[in-house]
Order: C-alpha cells, then structure tokens, then sequence
C-alpha cells in the first residue's frame, strides 16, 4: 500500500483547491460573502468551505487566523449550518497548514468534533454526511486507522440512506481504510465504486485508478483468490506502461511475485521481487526494498541457498531500521519472521530465539496499537450516543410551544437517529468480536509456533549430547585397545587404566540427557511406568537409548556396562512386559 497515501492526499487537495483564487484585499466584503455561504441552508453541502480554502492556499498561519477571526466575529453562530461549516474549514485549513509540525493533532480534531455535533442538530443528513467523511479521512490522514473506518463507513451508509453516491475520491479512500482492517470485501466493494465514480480522464486522474486496480488486487490476493488479483494487477501494469511510470510498475511485480511466492512458483516470484528491490531502494523507498528482500530471503533459504538468504535478511533489517513510521513495524514483523527461519535452518540456536523474541515483541506492539485503537472507537460510539440523547433533549425543550404535527415528526427523526446508532453500535460490536476471536487464534497459533521451536532446539540439543556421548565412548574404546597393545609408556597405563574404568553417563549427565528426552518424546518414561510398575532406573535408561536407535556397543559405553549386560538388560525389559522371547522390545519402544 506504499505511496497510496501521497496520491489521495494530493488528489484530495487538487478538489479543495480546484476553484479560483480570490484576492484577500476586500477582506470585509469577502468575509460577508463566505459567512452567507456557510451559512446557507439551501445550497451545496459544502458552501463557502472550498472557496475559504482555496483563498488560504500559500498564506501564513497569522493571515489565516486572522480571517477565521473575522468570521467569527460576523456569523451567526445560531444558525448550526454556519458553525458546523465554519469548524469543518478551519479543522481542514489547520490540518493543512500544521500537518508537519508538532502541532496538536488534538486541536484539529476538536474543531471536527464540533462541526459533527453541531451538524447533528441540523439534522441534515448531507451535512452529517460530509462531515463526518472529512473526520473519518483526517483520522486516516493522522494514521488513527480504527475511528477512520468508522466515521467514514458511517458517512458511506448515510449516503446510501439518502440515495447519494458518495465521490470517488471518497470510496477510495475507505476502500483503503477498509483494507487496513482486513475488511476485504467490503475494500472491493468501495474501492470498484471509485473506479466506476471516477470522472478525471487526465493523467492524474489515471494513475489515482491505476493505485485502485492495485487495491483491488491487493484485496483479492488476501482472499486468496489469484486469478482475479492477477487480471487486475495486468490492468494496472498496462496503464502503468502507458505512463511510463517505472516506480508502479516495480510496485506491481513485487505484488505480482508474492502470488507466484505463494503459490510455489519461486522461478517466476525471484526476478519480479528483485525488480521491485531495485526500483525500491534506487527510489529511496528503504522500507518497501526491505520487506521485499525478505521474500527474497525466503526463495533463497528454501532452495538451499542459506548464506544468501542470510546476507539478505540482514540487509532488510539494516534498511527497515532507517525507517522509523508505522508501515516500517509491519515490515520488521515480516522480516524477523524471515531472519529467524534463516538461522534455525543454520543451527544457530541463540541467534533463533533472538529473533523470534524481536518477533513476539514487534507483533505484540503491533496488537496492542489495534487495541487502543478499539477504545477510542468506544468512546466515538459514547460520543454519538450523546450527540443523540442532546439532540432528544433539545426535541423535548421544543415540545411545549411546537404543535402536534412538529412533535411527531421530531420523534420519527429521533428515533430513526437512535436506531441508526444502535444499528452501528450492534454491528461494531460484532466486528469486536470477530477481532477478538482472530486475536485468541493467532496468540494460540504463536504459541503453537513457539512450542514447535523448542522442540527442534531440543532435538538439535539431545542430537549434539549423544552425538558427544558416543564420541566420548569411541575414544575410551580406542584408547582401551592402546592399552592392550602395550602403544603406551608404563608412567601414563596406570591413567589410563583409571580413565577407562569410569562410567560415562553419570547421574548430572542422565539429568540434562532426560530433559531434553522428555521435550521430543513427552510421555515416553510415564508409559513404560504404567506398562511395568516396577521397571528400575538402570531399564528406564536402557529403553531411552533403544529409542534412539543405537548399537548395542554404544549404549554399554554409554552406560559403563559390557555388551553382554545390554543384552540381559534388553531381556530383562521384555520380562518386565510379558512377552515372549521372539518379541522384539526395539519395535514396541519404537511405537512409544
């Protein structure tokens, strides 16, 4: 989704924007005619706003402030229609103005709050309607994904309510959000609404349709539906050719590649993802060239190519560390996931765990932000249950002097505003549910994962301390035939003879040794118990190395016994079991 936010952004301003330019010299007469167009009941649902706007366009903060000073000082802030407009332009014109400094973000959505509430006491559903499109696309402007998709689908639903089709560039941007939320469907749906609402044929106007053939895309490739996310990605490639527009095209091949990566295809996924590691990384685009070197990263650690894929994980995460905006912690998510299937296919145990504890934490901090993000769409549903229940009182106040056909008709309004809210209220609710489920799963499946991930550390572990073991046996063994063969002075026999005569597996080295047993095989010591109660330590050890499959003499060096004593040890385990001498105790401690 990169660079989507540079293009609607730019598109939204080129609408603000797209009147003429009026001269600030008249300032009283001017300010007289823009509080007459905010304060119109009859005309656009934006009257005055794009006109004051665009008059502000390239002025000082002093030079604006002052004319919204002006208009206050003229309107009439009775009339809601005048003081919702006149909030909803200067949130915009301060948005604007301040959106790359440390202004509040608060102050901003202080002035849409306002214009919201007032906007409800006209009970015009178009001015609702519009404003609430502007603060659900201020809070996606702020990053603030949640209360973006619900202020903005609100907005959406009261347009279909009134038989309005919202603006393209409207449908656009929730389509966007609603991908955010993995809400694909209902993405598809704006976002071919766009497409279709779409009117600018200039070159502009093409590339904003070319990034929503791209979201359409994106939105089938996360259903997993291909074919389609194909078709739309070749429309998209065509019109990129067409402008010539070399960044798109390497936008798409990544996308492109990632099918072809998840679908096995990793011939076809290679040069496209590389292509978009370039152009990426040539464009400045550290983020994006890093999250696809780890897809890079993945091809190659799956053909066998395991130094290349290290080389490459770890430049993603030199390059996603230059970034520090909230798409970057998306990446790094993918690309520790990366980095710590490269070094558990190294054996390099420490750096493993490293990794996927930089996972855990990236994911969780990630989680945690989609948290408090439903508090504050908690709180937006607080608040539009008070705007309702001001707005009931207001009605109530009027019932005195309003006459009996007034009253009615008042009561329908709020009750169809109250429905509307708990309609929105029942649906939310719902969707928290669902997100709640899918959060438990992922929390069960990262524990699943992470149990996965101890255990083949501890086969690692058990395979390196046999491994070790026998070493050790081998070489008292070897050093054992030294000693018959007289290789060895008379001062260094009397070592040696002591060395041999020690029992290699000692009780610290039984301890560790059936710890890590126990990890991959759970259970195993348990179940020979309940088949034979009285099974001793010394048939619990010899069973454990009969699981392992090894040879009669490196279990007796192991054990510090002769050959003859693993034999008699065997037959005495198929004795604890009762059963007869032509049944094989490898096979049944096998199916343990």
């Amino acid at each position: 989704m990169r660079r989507l936010l540079h293009y609607i952004t730019f598109f939204l301003a080129c609408s603000f924007l797209s009147c003429g330019n009026p001269k600030l010299q008249d300032a009283e007469g001017i300010t007289a005619e823009w509080v007459k167009k905010l304060s119109t009941k009859q005309g656009p649902v934006n009257s005055g706003v794009n006109e004051i706007l665009t008059a502000l366009k390239g002025k000082d903060s002093a030079t604006g402030f002052k004319v919204f000073r002006e208009l206050e000082k003229q309107g009439d802030f009775k009339n809601n229609y005048f003081k919702a407009r006149f909030s909803m332009t200067k949130s915009q014109w301060m948005f604007s103005i301040f959106q790359h400094t440390d202004f509040d973000e608060n102050r901003v959505k202080a002035e849409l709050k306002a214009a919201l509430n007032t906007a409800y006491e006209t009970n015009d559903d178009s001015l609702i309607s519009e404003v609430a499109w502007t603060y659900g696309i201020t809070c996606y402007q702020y990053t603030k994904i949640e209360p973006a998709a619900t202020y903005c689908l609100f907005a959406a639903e009261l347009d279909n309510k009134i038989n309005k089709a919202s603006e393209a560039y409207k449908c656009w941007y929730l389509g966007v959000i609603l991908y955010l939320t993995r809400d694909y469907e209902k993405a598809l749906q704006y976002t071919e609404a766009a497409i279709e609402r779409e009117t600018d044929t200039s070159a502009t106007g093409k590339r904003l349709n070319l990034s929503r053939y791209n979201t359409v895309a994106l939105c089938y490739q996360r259903m997993a539906k291909y074919e389609s996310a194909f078709a739309h990605y070749n429309i998209a490639m065509k019109m990129a050719e067409n402008a010539h527009d070399t960044i798109w095209k390497a936008i798409l091949s990544g996308n492109i590649g990632q099918i072809y990566y998840l679908q096995g295809n990793y011939a076809l996924a290679k040069p496209l993802l590389s292509f978009d590691y370039a152009v990426s990384k040539a464009n400045d685009e550290q983020s994006s060239a890093a999250n696809t070197l780890q897809w890079l990263a993945r091809i190659n650690l799956l053909e066998g190519k395991k130094d290349t894929a290290l080389a490459q994980v770890r430049e993603a995460i030199h390059l996603v560390e230059q970034k520090g905006d909230q798409s970057a912690a998306y990446y790094r998510q993918n690309i520790f996931a990366a980095t710590t299937d490269v070094y558990r296919a190294l054996g390099n145990t420490d750096s493993t765990f490293r990794y996927a504890g930089l996972y855990n934490r990236v994911h969780d901090s990630l989680e945690r932000a989609v948290a408090d993000s439903r508090l504050e769409i908690s709180q937006i549903k607080l608040d539009n249950l008070q705007n309702a229940l001001a707005l009931k009182n207001m009605l109530k106040e009027k019932q005195t002097v309003a006459q009996q056909r007034n009253l009615v008709a008042l009561l329908v309004i709020m009750l169809g505003t109250i429905a509307i809210l708990l309609l929105n209220w029942q649906r939310q609710k719902a969707k928290h549910r669902q997100e709640i489920t899918l959060q438990e799963k992922r929390i069960a499946e990262s524990k699943i994962e992470m149990a996965e991930t101890e255990r083949r550390a501890a086969i690692e572990q058990l395979d390196t301390f046999t491994q070790n073991l026998i070493e050790k046996s081998d070489l008292i063994e070897k050093l054992q035939q030294q000693l018959q063969t007289n290789q060895f002075l008379t001062g260094q026999e009397e070592v040696i003879r002591e060395l041999t005569q020690q029992t290699i597996l000692t009780e610290a080295d039984w301890s560790k040794f059936k710890t890590l047993f126990e990890t991959i095989y759970p259970g195993f010591f348990s179940t020979l118990k309940q088949q034979s109660t009285e099974i001793t330590l010394a048939e619990l050890r010899m069973a454990a190395l009969i699981r392992l499959e090894l040879q009669p003499r490196q279990m007796a060096a192991l054990l510090g016994i002769s050959v003859n004593s693993v034999y008699k040890t065997k037959q005495r385990l198929r004795q604890r079991f009762k059963k007869d001498s032509d049944w094989e105790v490898e096979s049944f401690i096998a199916t343990i």
